[in-house]
């Protein structure tokens, strides 16, 4: 980012956005198995160059904690609410995952490999619950 955050906001924006679009698609994804059951993991994420990533932490005074330092990833809060429609279902972002590109290529090694992970992302107790 040479020219500025302006552009970085446009990308968060288009990151969100496009996860939306994902949840929109996804309402329907029960109709496609035999249980009429459909289970959807959308998390917006926004991937960057090597080494343009920075992080700055604040107290709750509003005051710069320490000096910023670059990361290899961050979440930043959205606390966004999502409704797909009348007949469709309602939806949480709770967070924008931040990625630079090899710390974004283990996070998918950790999706597709860690069992641990998995479970904590589909507690099945839970989803059991939920469907019965």
């Amino acid at each position: 980012m040479v020219t500025g955050d302006g552009e970085v906001y446009g990308k968060w924006s288009q990151a969100v956005s496009s996860a939306y679009d994902l949840v929109s698609d996804s309402t329907n994804d029960f109709k496609k198995n035999e249980q009429g059951v459909a289970l959807s993991i959308i998390i917006p994420v926004l991937v960057l160059n090597e080494g343009v990533l920075w992080e700055a932490n604040y107290n709750e005074k509003g005051e710069l904690a320490e000096e910023p330092k670059k990361v290899s990833s961050s979440e930043v809060y959205l606390g966004k609410d999502l409704w797909t429609g009348p007949f469709g279902v309602g939806y949480s972002f709770s967070h924008l995952h931040i990625y630079i590109l090899s710390s974004f290529e283990a996070f998918l090694d950790k999706l597709t490999s860690n069992v641990d992970y998995w479970d904590a992302l589909f507690p099945i107790e839970q989803i059991q619950q939920k469907i019965g």
